[in-house]
């Protein structure tokens, strides 16, 4: 049962690497006006990466609850 909790932590981190990495292939891709006025850029990786960020921060802190928890009831 505490293995569980524990795969929370990874998946945390895993998720707040992602939304960091999503932020850097948005930086790096750039964005640029076409020749007919239209704004060209990634702007999908913006939601995502916030929403993984959330995520990442929801699940780290379940885990580590989690852990304080289970660790002060033994």
């Amino acid at each position: 049962m505490l293995k569980k909790f524990w795969a929370l932590i990874p998946i945390g981190c895993l998720c707040l690497f992602l939304s960091f990495a999503c932020l850097m292939a948005f930086r790096m891709i750039g964005s640029e006006v076409g020749a007919d006025g239209v704004l060209r850029e990634p702007f999908a990786l913006l939601p995502l990466s916030w929403l993984l960020a959330a995520f990442g921060c929801a699940l780290l802190i379940g885990g580590l609850l989690k852990r304080y928890i289970r660790r002060k009831a033994i």
